[in-house]
């Protein structure tokens, strides 16, 4: 019996839409998502946005595998207690304008920065 959890989670941030560069097809992460899946002798607890949870089904067992429901929307409030002071950090010019490229990256985004949360 493997002893070990893996915990990951999945949601559309819509990053399709950002700028040239940063963009990426939401299907490229479900593709990969769908490969993490695969690995049947892996226990996996998995938070995702409920409607996503289909996906988990049509390649996951009940028996070795959890879902807790997570919408985007979520993020803020009690699940990610520092959201605000993220925000304020993230959105100040003093932030942005560090290098050229970090206002319109996806490097700093708030589901990024709040991981450590979700173990």
């Amino acid at each position: 019996m493997n002893n070990t959890t893996i915990v990951t989670g999945i949601w559309d941030l819509g990053r399709d839409a950002l700028s040239e560069g940063w963009g990426r097809k939401f299907d490229h992460y479900i593709d990969n998502f769908k490969k993490l899946l695969s690995i049947q002798n892996l226990n996996l607890a998995i938070f995702i946005d409920p409607k996503l949870e289909p996906i988990v089904w049509e390649h996951r067992d009940r028996k070795n595998t959890v879902v807790y429901h997570h919408a985007v929307d979520e993020f803020s409030g009690n699940f990610f207690p520092f959201f605000d002071q993220v925000q304020k950090i993230r959105n100040s010019d003093n932030w942005q304008n560090q290098v050229g490229w970090l206002k319109e990256s996806t490097q700093a985004t708030l589901p990024a920065a709040s991981k450590p949360f979700h173990t």
